[in-house]
């Protein structure tokens, strides 16, 4: 049974940090196993304000948990706000990177691999 991405899924619903990271990428990440072994890298997410926290997108070993581990091939820092707005598709992450509502640090190739993770797979 294929795993729709929760973006392509019935009436558009609100989806903040939290539920993201403990629930929908979980989900994404163990659907594509090959994608995500050959990204081969941990990714550290950092969101503040309401419905934030700090997750570790661990792809070596197909793994989503919630706090941050160290060391990280790439760290993302924004508000939660930007987070749910670049979910939804209203925040372009190549201008808010730019413009400082995004902070990355670390291997940029690293996000470009773990983008394709996430595009559905319709797309």
């Amino acid at each position: 049974m294929a795993i729709k991405h929760p973006s392509t899924v019935g009436e558009p619903v609100k989806i903040t940090a939290a539920t993201w990271f403990n629930e929908h990428l979980p989900l994404i990440v163990k659907a594509q196993p090959d994608l995500a072994r050959r990204v081969n890298a941990s990714l550290v997410f950092k969101v503040s304000g309401k419905n934030g926290g700090e997750w570790t997108v661990d792809l070596t070993k197909q793994k989503v948990n919630k706090g941050a581990k160290y060391p990280a091939d790439l760290i993302m820092e924004m508000g939660s706000g930007d987070f749910e707005a670049l979910l939804t598709g209203k925040l372009d992450a190549g201008q808010a990177m730019q413009n400082g509502k995004i902070e990355v640090k670390g291997r940029i190739e690293v996000l470009r691999a773990f983008a394709a993770l996430l595009k559905p797979a319709d797309a």
